[in-house]
């Protein structure tokens, strides 16, 4: 049965072909063909049918085999073949001949619509004419030639011998052009034909279609093909080199005829192996080879004479050999039930008449050895035929010529052969089986040369070295011999022997098929398993032979190729059947040696029978009389062999072999093991004696005559072989060990004795024993796949200190140094490798801290001596081969990588604990800081381009592809060594280093590029970025190594430039935006790795970005002049660089057409606009380059488009399958789905995000005073936000999550009995800008696997939890994708506030939106963790849309009807079961979502706390809004009690970040506006014990920062700050103003750390540390004002207020006089004008109390007689300070910049003129509000005063004896004087009165126009803003209480006079009342006369201006107020009084 083809495997396109200055390179698709032309139309314009046009058959055919290197779809590709057609059906003469109609057309062609020039027409017919080609096909030739090594076009040059010189040039480039594409055609035939035969293959739905196209009819174009070879052979080559100029070409095209010639015969090989041809195709093919004499016959030896020549040649015979023994086809025979048929057939078989052809054909076999295999393959078919026609009964008449000619007797009837008559096939058998024809060694030879060995010179064929095909062909041959010969009577059976195993030497996943095959099938044919069976029979006599046998049948074959595994199932499978038929042998071969006869054995009729019963080597016993079968009969004398039936165990046996191996050189070396042999006669006797004789194993004679180490080696190498194939059977020899052997491992334990003997205790100078050395490593790596193997032989390493410098590792490698071979190397690396797996997959399975210690030492030890030993100077050891080099270097650096991939080993959560963490560290600093590590990596990376083109030359594909391997694993451990790098250490690193210097000058040999290659690494890695050879994932990798090392390096001004390290910056950016990221046919991964790399470059401000940005240099920054030069070359490179080079450019266009990818792969647009975003973060530093793509109105239409798509609904991952590709990963179902559907939203969050970003940058640009406008990107987003159905819409998706609980906890449960598994451990950092969404969002599938193989649990269950974890990576892809949308719309809210808070329209449907979220944020019951996460980002996203809304006012119904559905939903989120806010604030889940929960209560209340609001509201709401009030508050008062008892509890240096929002919230929430009840809140203050607790706090607060005790611990001062808020909050309700008074507030605010300082008036406003307020100064004037609120609290009786106050007063009396007694000469701060108030309002409140509650007698008079005294004083220097503001402005000391500027714009106004300046918010709005708070001071101290004075009772009462005042309060100077160094005098009253009623004056005349729409600097927090209302009130009651006081005052002068001394009043303490007793009119007195005069009149002017004002102010018709009343007055006790 004939093997499936493989996938398609072909050469890539061959970079031979050079350009006309024959250097360059033909590039590949993504660099050539698919990159932008250098001449014709731009990159941007060039359409995707252009570019498919412009591919070469070169690229066709890396389409074909890479699939997965381009975006090309299967529609165009298909009709892209379909379109080449012509081409395809002529494989002999694929681009025609000249023709008269194509030369005439060409005149005429256009070619991307640009016709061809005069000298490119000429050149194109005249190179027609010399090499027969068409015109047309020509032409498209030269375009694509052009295109491929971007040459200019073809111009007449000036010069005759210019002109030939360049003719000459192009037209042999274009001529090894041209023939480079037609072996390409036929490359392109292959690869349809190998995926049209495999259904797996990707290219299968596209060869399939075309394959019906191109080959049906299938025998017709067989024939072509046959044709187009056998007119190779006949056709001379062209005239045309006869010419002296073209003479030099006729080697290298008499080269290319026979690669041709390869091509077709393969072509016909690949079309018989899918579909066996007909009979007639098979005569002609066969006739063909040998008319040619196997492709030989032909004029072109001379041509061939060189070493490539005849390479050449020599494969020209094998793919003849091949062909001829495909086309007979002879697995067919095998089953054969042949019937002679009357009909003649179409098959070979059926049709006797071609059969007769080819006998008569091959009849006429010259005698050369190289027909040999043919001619056997014929005789094998000969044979089946004779067998048929032999039992056929009657033979028709057809087949009767045929008979006649093979098989005479035949003809007869049925017959059997007789042995005298000779058939056909003996004759044709016995002359390819006779040894001259050395058939068996030449195949041996042909399986070392191609297409079986990729090394080989001269690889010429199209297929991959090794293809599984041509291995299955000679199979075939070899299996069939024994259908013609029995193998013992082979002459040659060893050489048979020996080419079998040969075969099944190759690549394990080519030779496991086979030997799987021969055990399933083959193995089961009586004939075909006889090539096992005999060796067997003289098995163990002749060991060797079965065992080197069974070595190859394991499937192993050479050691497998690195990166591939070492155990694919065939291999295990086939270790199996090997295991099953070595341990049950059935016969026993030995040899009877004269001694024994007689005794235990005996001559019998029946044959040689066991006289005892006999124990054999190897476990086997033989009964008694037990007959043998004789195999060689002897002479007597050397004794007969006889294969006894006994059932024993081959590889019991070869340990046996081993332990007396090892039991005989312990003996030699002097350590005697074994008791001395015994005599012969006393053996013989004890044998007499024994019932059961035991065979020693020297009896049995194995392998006599083979040197013992040479068997020792061959049986090590079947066990190597066995556990290579399946490690697991390392435990199974151990059970063929003695019960008695009490070792865990008895099997590892010999082996490692074995190692100790013949390696690590002999002779250090001496040369290891390879032979021995290599299969023991083998053997002890297959071994430490065991967890406990692994530990010993961890431990036995440890303690042999092998790795060791000079030990017995190190010799090993230098002894291979020696030979050039290091397979001792390789397979030490595989045991290291091993004892890493081991490692990696016991990491989590194994508990044991001891055993992982361990471990961690050795794999530490190995690194460090493969870093020491072996990488840093492999480079310049000797090799055999350029392959082994390349295998080394794979195998150490899958070594390194698998340690430093594997991120459990080094979590990056630092504290998470590892005892591999050093083993990583150790390979990373190496790698980062360790020069000899370095130069190799950098080295492979240099060189690599000049290697790869000498392997192209030389069809090497294998070792290219390995070179490749070895590019891509050097890129990736550059990556995770940069991954690695923060962990370890920061700053530049010597890698860094040694990527960015410059390296030698430019090398003139081709590399990567057809120009020199600059010395620098970082030009190259740009070049491996922008070509596609080696292979595309290369480029990506290189890609990201730019992009790792760009965010590295970090935006440090020290860091080195990229810029500085590239020939031509512009140059090298341009390439990779116009031929990457602008080409829509470059493989999507590596489009999306330069974006990254571009964003990185913007994101680190690298002035490379500013090329991507820009597409030039930035400013300031100049080009070499080298690379001046380079750009001056090239044509059209010069000036500035267009638009389509900007990457800015090229990322909007992709956005812009992001419809086309939606339903696609949207990765590419999705990593353009991260770009974007990425340059907007950078707006500042790019905005000239940006500005230009901001007024793009599309590109934000497309980004709202985009934010509006509805892209359904979310994957379910709950079902899918997983399963592992083709490519060795696993993968699941879903994979593509869920990266799909991730990557839309991620595109949704983009968008949105882009949106914000921009409204940002336009919100910074804005200039105060300027008229702000909306940008594009918020105009686009309007319409969304201003319709409630859509804004809705929109940010209900947003706030959507796939997360299910019940997946969750299913998970949990399948991964629990893995106990120790920690899927975190496992992240990986993403290695782009964003992780890619699917199968391994978070960690590697493959690692998670790793971990999991280390439990001891069924296959079943760690598929289930391989299946979970996939499943957490698919859910984790949704879950971010859905809080990045989320976070997006956040901050677009937070962006576009300054817009939406002005724009009313938008606020309904927002505020509706807001509702209808929270309404479904409330509704969630899905809990857990990741859902905490989620609600934190809802509840974020609702804050920042509330706070972007601002506090709007006169909102209609229908928004308060949704603000109280708001409310609502809040109460359920403040109650939320699985969502508690105060689980939140205490940190018991994260992240924290309580700050924006509070926020949007607070915006809530704000809003529902309005007049409006409350006016309207009915008992539902009040319901509503009190019940979500109530239980904000259950929340609020735990949390304050929590952090005021952690302050307490654990004094910290800063107060909790949540305080001041909860005591704001405590405010708000207590207001009456919201919570009517204060009994319900004060009840859970009392519960909780908070006021009291409060006071605690607050009394351990060092508000003064004046603790110098460091063992005294108290709190931060900003402590205070916060609970006298929440203090201040308390005393809006009488009943918990009540509870704060009785919990002893005032004896707080009496004894705390800042009484010392009040005591002595120290507290200032200005804190001379900070030279800002004093946080001590603040917080005395809250607690004056928490007392004045105290105070004024009716409910609140003297007992609990009187002495407090009393003694704080007395306390603090020199910090209230000090505030008391400011003077206008003294500076001014607004701090001072705040403690100035609380201090007036304090007094005030007192005096007002007083003067209703307490005696006269009270203590608290006294102090109001002392404050009346000082309030006169003050409110003289008030006077002065209104009656001259300008002055007073200048006072005003600021306390910081902003204060300054709020003050300085006044100052430069200029000085005031008259009281309406004063007070004009307009044009002074800092005096106008200074002016605001000296009147309101002004009004409390004349309130006070009135309240003291009772001037209402001389008003209201006409008797004197009711007009007394309380004892000791001053009274002011009854004078018209005002001086400002004495008190205030009636005067200064009289003064203030004026200024009061003209400022009031000057408001009421103001229109709402004067009043400044100005906003105001934040300094005003402290200095609040001109508020009209407020300051009229205040004026008109100053001016009330000044006339009122003033009339009093002049009324008691008058009538009682001055005659009491009041000193003497003040002396007696009995005094309560001070005596005035009235003495007329005292006109001599001064004072009276003032009084009566200047004083009355002056008020009598002032009541009726103010009387005036009064009236104007409340409206005519109102006439009275205090004005009447006191004009009244005046007229009826003051109307007759005269001055």
């Amino acid at each position: 049965m004939a093997l499936p083809l493989p996938l398609i495997n072909v050469i890539p396109p061959s970079a031979t072909t050079t350009s006309a200055g024959g250097t360059g390179t033909l590039s590949t698709p993504t660099a050539a063909a698919l990159s932008a032309p250098t001449t014709g139309t731009t990159p941007s314009t060039t359409s995707e049918e252009d570019r498919l046009a412009d591919l070469t058959y070169g690229d066709i055919l890396a389409l074909l085999t890479d699939p997965l290197a381009s975006t090309i779809t299967y529609a165009s590709l298909s009709s892209l073949l379909l379109a080449r057609l012509p081409v395809f059906l002529n494989p002999s003469h694929p681009f025609g001949s000249p023709s008269p109609s194509s030369r005439s057309a060409v005149s005429k062609l256009k070619l991307r619509g640009q016709p061809l020039t005069e000298e490119e027409n000429d050149f194109i017919l005249q190179f027609c004419t010399n090499w027969e080609v068409d015109e047309l096909q020509c032409a498209h030739l030269w375009r694509s030639y052009t295109l491929a090594y971007s040459l200019p076009p073809l111009q007449r040059l000036p010069g005759k011998d210019a002109r030939i010189a360049e003719e000459q040039q192009h037209t042999h480039a274009l001529l090894r052009f041209l023939l480079e594409e037609r072996l390409n055609v036929l490359r392109v035939l292959a690869a349809l034909l190998r995926a049209a035969g495999n259904d797996a293959d990707p290219m299968y739905p596209v060869a399939r279609d075309v394959y019906q196209k191109i080959f049906i009819p299938y025998d017709e174009y067989l024939q072509k093909l046959l044709s187009g070879f056998q007119d190779r052979c006949a056709k001379p080559l062209p005239t045309v080199l006869q010419a002296r100029e073209h003479r030099s070409l006729a080697p290298e095209l008499a080269r290319h005829i026979v690669q041709e010639q390869i091509a077709l015969l393969e072509l016909l090989f690949l079309a018989n192996y899918t579909q066996p041809p007909s009979a007639s195709i098979t005569q002609s093919i066969l006739s063909s080879l040998y008319s040619t004499q196997l492709g030989t016959a032909h004029s072109l030896h001379a041509h061939l004479m060189d070493d490539p020549g005849l390479a050449h040649t020599k494969s020209l015979k094998i793919a003849s050999l091949l062909l001829g023994l495909s086309v007979l086809n002879l697995d067919s025979l095998w089953g054969l039930d042949l019937v002679l048929s009357e009909q003649s057939g179409t098959s070979l078989l059926t049709n006797p008449d071609t059969l007769l052809q080819i006998h008569e054909t091959l009849l006429q076999t010259p005698s050369d050895s190289a027909y040999a295999p043919i001619v056997l393959a014929w005789s094998v078919l000969l044979h089946s035929l004779t067998e048929s026609m032999l039992a056929a009964e009657e033979i028709p008449q057809i087949w009767l010529p045929l008979v006649r000619a093979i098989a005479p007797d035949a003809e007869k009837g049925p017959a059997i052969l007789l042995p005298d008559r000779r058939m056909a096939f003996e004759e044709f058998a016995s002359v390819a089986l006779d040894p001259g024809m050395n058939l068996f060694p030449m195949i041996e030879d042909i399986l070392t040369l191609p297409p079986f060995d990729s090394s080989s010179p001269g690889a010429a064929f199209l297929s991959a070295p090794n293809t599984l095909a041509y291995r299955s062909v000679l199979k075939s041959l070899l299996l069939s011999i024994p259908t013609l010969i029995q193998l013992p009577f082979l002459a040659s059976l060893d050489a048979y022997l020996s080419a079998f195993c040969a075969l099944l030497h190759g690549p394990g996943e080519e030779v496991s098929q086979l030997a799987l095959q021969f055990w399933t099938e083959d193995s089961q044919d009586p004939l075909r398993s006889s090539i096992l069976r005999v060796p067997a029979t003289r098995a163990p006599l002749s060991f060797s032979p079965l065992l080197k046998l069974l070595t190859p049948l394991c499937g192993n074959g050479a050691p497998p190729s690195p990166g591939l595994s070492v155990d694919p199932p065939p291999q295990e499978t086939c270790a199996d059947h090997v295991w099953r038929y070595f341990t049950k042998r059935r016969q026993f071969a030995l040899l009877l040696t004269p001694a024994d006869i007689g005794l235990l054995w005996e001559v019998a009729p029946s044959g040689w029978v066991t006289r005892k019963p006999m124990s054999f080597p190897g476990g086997g016993i033989v009964e008694r009389d037990a007959v043998g079968q004789i195999l060689n009969q002897g002479d007597g004398r050397e004794g007969v062999v006889v294969a006894w039936p006994v059932t024993w165990n081959g590889l019991h046996l070869l340990l046996d072999v081993f332990r007396a191996f090892i039991a005989k050189h312990d003996q030699q070396a002097g350590r005697r093991t074994l008791p001395p042999n015994m005599s012969t006669s006393t053996k013989m006797d004890e044998r007499r004696k024994a019932r059961i004789v035991n065979l020693e194993l020297e009896e049995i004679q194995v392998d006599t005559g083979t040197e013992e180490p040479e068997l020792v080696g061959t049986a090590l190498d079947l066990v190597a072989a066995l556990l290579r194939a399946k490690p697991s059977l390392a435990g199974e020899v151990d059970s063929l060990f003695s019960p008695l052997d009490k070792t865990p491992h008895p099997f590892l334990e010999l082996g490692l004795k074995l190692l100790e003997l013949v390696f690590l205790r002999t002779n250090p100078r001496a040369p290891p024993p390879l032979r021995l050395v290599i299969p023991l490593l083998e053997i002890l790596a297959s071994a430490a796949e065991s967890p406990s193997m692994a530990l010993r032989l961890g431990a036995y390493l440890r303690s042999a200190a092998v790795f060791a410098p000079g030990n017995a590792f190190s010799r090993l490698v230098a002894s291979e140094q020696v030979t050039g071979s290091y397979a001792g190397m390789l397979v030490l690396i595989r045991l290291v490798s091993s004892l890493l797996t081991d490692a990696r997959q016991q990491q989590f399975a194994t508990p044991d801290p001891a055993t992982h210690a361990l471990k961690a030492e050795v794999l530490l030890q190995a690194t460090t001596f493969l870093f020491r030993d072996v990488w840093s100077s492999f480079l310049g050891w000797r090799y055999t081969s350029l392959n082994e080099r390349l295998v080394l270097a794979q195998r150490c650096m899958d070594l390194f990588l698998s340690i430093l991939q594997d991120w459990a080993f080094a979590p990056l959560e630092p504290s998470a604990t590892s005892p591999y963490r050093q083993v990583v560290y150790s390979i990373t600093s190496t790698l980062l800081s360790n020069q000899a590590a370095i130069t190799p990596l950098t080295a492979i990376l240099v060189s690599a381009p000049e290697t790869m083109l000498s392997l192209a030359k030389a069809k090497r594909s294998l070792d290219r592809e390995l070179l490749a391997g070895v590019v891509e694993r050097a890129l990736r451990l550059l990556q995770l060594a940069l991954l690695r790098k923060p962990q370890l250490q920061d700053g530049l690193t010597p890698l860094e280093n040694a990527i960015f210097s410059s390296g030698p000058e430019p090398r003139t040999v081709s590399s990567l590029r057809s120009r020199p290659v600059a010395g620098g690494m970082i030009q190259l890695l740009f070049d491996y970025v922008t070509t596609s050879s080696p292979s595309s994932s290369v480029q990506v990798q290189a890609a990201r190594v730019l992009y790792l090392l760009c965010r590295s390096i970090g935006p440090s001004s020290s860091s080195p430039s990229f810029v500085g390290a590239l020939d031509d910056p512009v140059g090298t950016v341009n390439t990779l935006v116009q031929d990457v990221l602008q080409n829509p046919m470059v493989p999507i991964p590596l489009r999306t790795a330069v974006w990254d790399f571009a964003a990185a470059t913007i994101d680190t401000k690298q002035a490379v970005g500013s090329i991507f940005l820009t597409g030039s240099l930035p400013i300031g920054l100049g080009m070499s002049e080298k690379a001046r030069g380079k750009r001056a070359e090239r044509p059209g490179s010069t000036g500035p660089a267009s638009a389509s080079a900007s990457a800015v450019s090229a990322a909007i266009a992709l956005v812009k057409g992001w419809e086309k990818q939606v339903d696609d792969d949207c990765s590419v647009t999705l990593a353009a606009l991260n770009f974007l975003d990425v340059c907007w973060r950078q707006y500042t530093q790019y905005s000239d380059a940006l500005d230009e793509h901001r007024k793009d109105g599309a590109l934000w239409k497309t980004l709202a488009a985009i934010a509006m798509q509805n892209i359904g609904p979310d994957v379910n991952v709950d079902k899918f399958d997983l399963h592992f590709t083709v490519t060795r990963k696993y993968c699941s179902s879903l994979d593509e789905d869920v990266a799909r559907h991730s990557d839309r939203l991620l595109l949704q969050a983009h968008a949105v995000h882009l949106l914000s970003l921009d409204m940002a940058v336009e919100s910074e640009k804005f200039v105060p005073g300027e008229p702000r406008t909306s940008p594009e990107s918020f105009k686009n987003v309007e319409d969304i936000l201003g319709e409630t159905k859509k804004a809705t819409e929109v940010l209900s998706k947003a706030i959507e999550s796939p997360y299910s609980p019940a997946f969750m906890a299913g998970v949990a449960r399948d991964l629990k009995p893995f106990s120790g598994f920690d899927t975190d451990l496992l992240r990986c950092p993403p290695v782009a800008e964003g992780r890619q969404g699917g199968d391994e969002y978070l960690y590697s599938l493959e690692e998670v696997f790793t971990k999991l193989r280390g439990f001891s649990l069924g296959d079943n269950q760690v598929a289930l939890a391989l299946k979970r974890a996939c499943a957490l990576n698919l859910t984790w892809s949704l879950l971010d994708r859905h809080v990045a949308l989320t976070r997006s719309w956040q901050a677009l809210f937070e962006a576009a506030t300054p817009w939406i808070s002005t724009l009313p329209t938008l606020r309904p449907a927002l505020i509706s939106s807001v509702a209808s979220l929270a309404a479904v944020i409330a509704a969630e019951q899905r809990d857990g963790n990741t859902m905490v996460a989620v609600h934190s980002t809802r509840i974020a996203l609702l804050q920042a849309i509330i706070g972007s809304i601002g506090i709007p006012t006169n909102l209609p119904a229908i928004v308060q009807t949704d603000l109280y559905g708001l409310m609502g939903s809040i109460r359920t989120l403040v109650v939320h079961e699985h969502f508690s806010p105060l689980d939140s604030f205490r940190g018991r889940v994260t992240p924290a979502f309580h700050r924006p929960l509070l926020q949007i209560v607070q915006w809530c209340g704000r809003l529902l706390a309005t007049r409006d609001a409350v006016k309207t509201r009915t008992a539902q709401q009040w319901t509503t809004v009190s019940s979500a009030m109530t239980a904000i508050l259950e929340f609020l008062v735990p949390a304050l009690r929590s952090v005021f008892a952690d302050a307490v509890a654990q004094p910290t240096e800063q107060p909790s970040a949540d305080l001041e929002l909860l005591v704001t919230m405590f405010d708000r929430c207590t207001k009456p506006e919201l919570h009517p009840v204060p009994a319900l809140w004060l009840s859970l203050c009392d519960d909780a014990d908070l006021i009291r607790i409060s006071l605690e706090v607050l009394a351990l607060t060092d508000i003064g920062r004046t603790n110098k005790n460091p063992s005294r611990q108290l709190l931060h001062a900003g402590y205070a700050n916060h609970v006298l808020t929440f203090h201040m909050a308390l005393t809006k309700a009488a009943l918990s103003a009540e509870s704060l008074a009785r919990a002893g507030v005032l004896s707080v605010y009496t004894e705390n750390c800042l009484t010392p300082m009040l005591e002595h008036g120290d507290v200032l406003p200005r804190d001379p540390d900070t030279n800002g307020r004093s946080m001590a100064h603040e917080v005395w004037c809250m607690m004056l004002s928490i007392t004045t609120a105290l105070l004024g609290i009716s409910s609140l009786t003297s007992d609990l207020l009187e002495a407090k106050v009393v003694m704080l007063v007395q306390s603090y009396g020199r910090q209230l006089t000090g505030a008391l007694g400011w003077k206008v000469e003294e500076s001014l701060s607004l701090p001072l004008l705040e403690e100035l108030e609380r201090t007036v309002a304090f007094f005030y409140t007192m005096s007002v109390r007083s003067s209703t509650e307490q005696e006269l007698s009270s203590p608290t008079w006294a102090l109001l007689s002392v404050y009346s005294e000082k309030a006169l004083n003050l409110l003289q220097q008030l006077n002065y300070a209104v009656t001259h503001p300008n002055h007073t402005l200048s006072l005003l000391e600021p306390f910081s910049q902003e204060e300054h500027a709020f003050f300085e714009q006044d100052e430069q106004i200029g000085a005031s003129r008259s009281s309406a300046d004063t007070i004009d918010p307009a044009k002074r709005p800092a005096l106008a509000a200074l002016m605001q708070r000296l009147f309101l001071i002004s009004r409390d101290i004349m309130s006070s005063m009135t309240a003291l004075s009772r001037p209402d009772a001389v008003i209201r009462s006409a008797e004197m004896d009711e007009w007394w005042i309380p004892a000791k309060v001053h009274a002011p100077a009854q004078t018209a004087a005002v001086s400002i160094d004495e008190p205030a005098s009636i005067g200064t009253l009289l003064e203030l009165g004026n200024v009061a009623r003209d400022t009031l004056a000057a408001i009421t005349s103001f229109s709402s126009s004067n009043i400044s729409n100005k906003p105001v600097s934040s300094c005003t927090v402290s200095c609040p803003t001109f508020d009209k209302i407020l300051c009229t009130q205040a004026l008109r009651e100053t001016l009330e209480m000044l006339l009122l006081y003033i009339t009093a005052e002049i009324t008691r002068g008058i009538y009682f006079g001055q005659e009491v001394d009041t000193s003497l009043a003040g002396e007696d303490p009995d005094a309560s009342t001070t005596s005035r007793r009235p003495k007329g009119a005292a006109t001599s007195d001064p004072a009276q006369r003032a009084l009566r005069g200047e004083l009355l009149a002056e008020l009598k002017e002032l009541l009726s201006k103010a009387g005036v004002l009064f009236e104007k102010m409340d409206g005519p018709g109102k006439k009275g107020g205090i004005t009447s009343v006191l004009d009244a007055h005046m007229q009826k006790k003051l109307g007759n009084v005269a001055a």
